[in-house]
């Protein structure tokens, strides 16, 4: 958003591009942006070294190594273009011709008052009793979740969670409907209210929201980048969503005729549904350590496995950083699992114990 807000006030000729984009090279994937003259590949780096042309690249934590390299060297190539980088937390090497920033978390008091302001969107009736009764769930939650007692561990991640405005508007609703938001399952929450919902509205459905038809549709969707819902099929499972905003459609016309498409407000919210494929799929938990597509669904896996399953990941995944040098997913998901200290010695013995060489008759 910060380099929307930036390219929109720009007076200065600019080009956004998702780090996905530059996955044959940052030029390349201007150059498929440009009509003309401008196209030309030699007039387009004549216009980059001279400074013509601003470059956003957003999502460096969503593209796989090789391309990260792409991006580095093109920094490195013109380093004289103005050029900001933006990416969630990852192990990576910093372009050295590059000045670091890095958004810190919101402080206690700007989260209370994010969440405050919550209750006009979700309150249907202002009463003066149920306003002070939401006030003072929001104050004990927030001073709870980043007390100084906590570890430091659990204090900074907790403060990550409710610094993304995603997860606050969660956590509000959460509250207002005057449950506790564990912030390690915020999704999951969030998916039992909408599936509560969808229970009383569809009687006549007595198995539910279709978790494992629909999350098998998303999955196939991330497969195939396709972003929009095939809302044909899932029509009530979308109409219930959009009610708890985790979906919301986009209407437009062609030919005279118009089209409305349906999309996930936000990936956590893919990756929740692709997670529950993951979680019945164990070979599935291996295969896509290479994709950064499916990052997030790990650091989901993190917190939603049993402590056996979630430690015998930790092996694989240490054991592909090991092999192929990319962290990108095993330090945060090795962090995660340390948010969960009542599960991990435990989870951890047994999967050494599975991965262990079996012992010899001299040893």
């Amino acid at each position: 958003m910060f380099l929307r807000y930036l390219a929109k006030r720009s007076k200065n000729t600019t080009v956004f591009l998702a780090a996905a984009q530059c996955a044959e090279g940052v030029v390349e994937a201007i150059q498929r942006k440009l009509f003309g003259l401008a196209e030309d590949a030699d007039f387009l780096r004549s216009l980059l070294h001279n400074r013509a042309m601003d470059v956003y690249i957003d999502g460096i934590n969503e593209v796989g190594p090789e391309t990260r390299v792409k991006i580095t060297n093109f920094i490195t190539l013109f380093s004289r273009t103005n050029c900001i980088l933006t990416t969630q937390p990852i192990e990576w090497t910093v372009p050295q011709e590059a000045q670091e920033f890095d958004l810190q978390p919101l402080k206690p008091e700007n989260i209370h008052a994010l969440l405050i302001k919550r209750y006009a969107v979700l309150a249907a009736d202002d009463s003066d009793a149920r306003r002070a009764e939401y006030e003072k769930q929001c104050q004990q939650f927030v001073e709870e979740s980043l007390r100084t007692t906590l570890p430091e561990d659990e204090r900074s991640g907790n403060a990550k969670v409710l610094s993304n405005p995603m997860d606050l508007t969660i956590v509000a609703q959460l509250l207002f409907n005057r449950e506790k938001p564990n912030l390690l399952g915020l999704q999951q929450e969030y998916y039992a209210l909408m599936e509560r919902d969808y229970r009383q509205t569809h009687p006549h459905k007595p198995a539910g929201f279709p978790l494992a038809s629909f999350s098998q549709c998303v999955y196939q969707m991330r497969l195939t980048d396709q972003l929009n819902l095939p809302f044909d099929e899932f029509h009530d499972e979308a109409q219930c969503m959009a009610r708890h905003k985790m979906v919301f459609s986009r209407t437009y016309e062609i030919n005279g005729e118009e089209k409305e498409e349906w999309y996930f407000r936000h990936d956590k919210i893919r990756e929740f549904f692709i997670v529950q494929t993951f979680l019945a799929n164990q070979e599935r938990q291996t295969q896509h350590l290479h994709d950064p597509r499916f990052r997030g669904v790990y650091f989901l896996l993190a917190t939603l496995l049993r402590p056996e399953d979630a430690g015998r990941l930790r092996e694989e995944i240490i054991r592909y950083a090991v092999n192929t040098n990319d962290h990108s997913v095993s330090d945060e998901f090795i962090r995660l699992l340390w948010t969960r200290k009542d599960l991990v010695p435990q989870a951890l013995d047994n999967a050494q114990e599975k991965n262990a060489p079996p012992a010899s008759s001299k040893d």
